[in-house]
């Protein structure tokens, strides 16, 4: 039997040929897909971690700005007494 001037035979191998082909790419297309899959979920964790370690880095900056905030007003503080026991001083000195 003769389809198109090649034998049934002939021509059922090569459909085969070709849906082996067809399914051996699909496969070879899904494997690269979750290889790509992969290597972005690992970029995104090591995002992700880095993030977390900038968050937990502004949060020591936070801490370390407020007790140097609270520093410069105790210096304030202690210049302001100064000044004000110095001009006591020259006060009772005048009198």
């Amino acid at each position: 039997m003769e389809s198109g001037g090649i034998s049934l035979r002939q021509w059922m191998e090569q459909r085969f040929v070709d849906y082996d082909t067809r399914i051996r790419s699909n496969h070879d297309s899904i494997s690269l897909l979750r290889d790509k899959a992969g290597k972005q979920e690992t970029t995104l964790a090591k995002i992700e971690e880095q993030l977390n370690d900038q968050a937990k880095d502004i949060e020591e900056m936070k801490n370390d700005l407020k007790w140097i905030k609270r520093g410069i007003f105790g210096a304030i503080a202690v210049g302001l007494m100064f000044t004000i026991a110095l001009a006591n001083l020259v006060v009772q000195v005048a009198h």
